[in-house]
């Protein structure tokens, strides 16, 4: 069963902005995608643009805020039992910025955001153009099983 556990680093953000239940049906889906027995975490912080920029330039040595990061711990090369996948970290600013570009509600956007998330975690990359329109493909499809 994957398994998620969520954290609000941004004052601005409440609960209620927080589509849980829609997260619940997208782990659901993906577990079953990915054809997943084992118990496995992961943790997603929603921060503002700020903190996502912080992270983006110490992590990734690009200087702006950006709408999703993660850190599988599998790419990391840690050795230990633990089945910790890694952390995603969503901006809701961005995300607020994107979703009004793409015609999209914001609780599609964090969604989509949250299933960019989960694919990273199980090291499915966007290296090349065509890896990238492979994700996109990937992250629709889950997103129309979960009626998103």
């Amino acid at each position: 069963m994957l398994n998620y556990s969520c954290s609000i680093k941004d004052k601005k953000i409440s609960k209620k902005m927080i589509p849980s239940k829609d997260f619940d049906k997208l782990v659901n889906i993906i577990a079953k995608n990915f054809f997943i027995k084992d118990d496995l975490y992961f943790d997603v912080c929603f921060v503002d643009k700020k903190e996502i920029q912080r992270i983006n330039k110490k992590y990734r040595k690009i200087n702006k805020a950006t709408d999703v990061i993660t850190f599988a711990f599998k790419d990391q090369k840690i050795n230990f039992d633990l089945p910790l996948l890694g952390e995603i970290y969503i901006c809701v600013d961005v995300a607020k910025q994107q979703a009004k570009a793409n015609k999209n509600s914001l609780n599609r956007e964090i969604c989509l955001l949250f299933v960019h998330g989960i694919l990273h975690l199980f090291q499915i990359d966007h290296q090349t153009q065509k890896d990238y329109n492979k994700v996109v493909k990937l992250q629709q499809q889950l997103l129309d099983k979960a009626n998103i």
